[in-house]
């Protein structure tokens, strides 16, 4: 009984890990997105400035 939980446990714990490095990918990926937006539009608004 404490065997098999203790295993279960182990592999939530490689779960867990794995679904937060692909967090983190993915949040890398919008943030990397949300920059080039914010920079292009910075860009069109100088190009409307001058």
């Amino acid at each position: 009984m404490i065997q098999t939980k203790l295993k279960s446990n182990k592999n939530f714990n490689i779960i867990k890990q794995h679904l937060f490095f692909l967090a983190k990918i993915e949040i890398k990926r919008i943030y990397s997105l949300l920059i080039k937006k914010i920079s292009r539009m910075q860009i069109l608004k100088e190009q409307i400035l001058f």
